[in-house]
């Protein structure tokens, strides 16, 4: 727990802290705070988190949707959801992309890996049937 203590909030200077932020740890006041699910937020993680709750971002869509198109037999699209998708779970993890984008990037992830696996097994069967055409 964070000692409050002449504490004053990150917005407002005159203002007492009542409180950290719950997801990035800046001190807010009463006015500034946002109580959810019994967690406080300052109002930047509140917009990111409680706003956008409904919807994730158009790059973990984008994520979700390569991955099914790479599993329709275009595994390379799928591999470029895969990144896709750690990109945007590292920028959810940082706070720069809504919570709500979570539940997309892991079914980004778990269409990019299908698709890496058989893109693998592509190129091997492909090379396969390149050197036994070249005997």
């Amino acid at each position: 727990m964070i000692a409050l203590d002449g504490a004053h909030c990150a917005l407002h200077p005159t203002a007492t802290a009542s409180g950290t932020c719950d997801r990035c740890g800046a001190f807010v006041c009463y006015g500034c705070e946002t109580l959810f699910e019994g967690k406080r937020y300052c109002p930047a993680c509140a917009k990111k988190m409680v706003q956008p709750l409904v919807r994730g971002s158009n790059q973990a869509y984008a994520a979700v949707v390569l991955g099914v198109m790479g599993l329709h037999c275009m595994f390379p699209l799928g591999v470029i959801g895969l990144v896709l998708a750690f990109i945007e779970d590292g920028a959810i993890n940082r706070g720069e992309a809504p919570e709500a984008g979570r539940g997309l990037v892991k079914a980004a992830k778990v269409c990019g890996y299908i698709c890496a696996v058989l893109t693998g097994m592509s190129a091997v069967i492909l090379a396969g049937v390149i050197f036994s055409a070249s005997r």
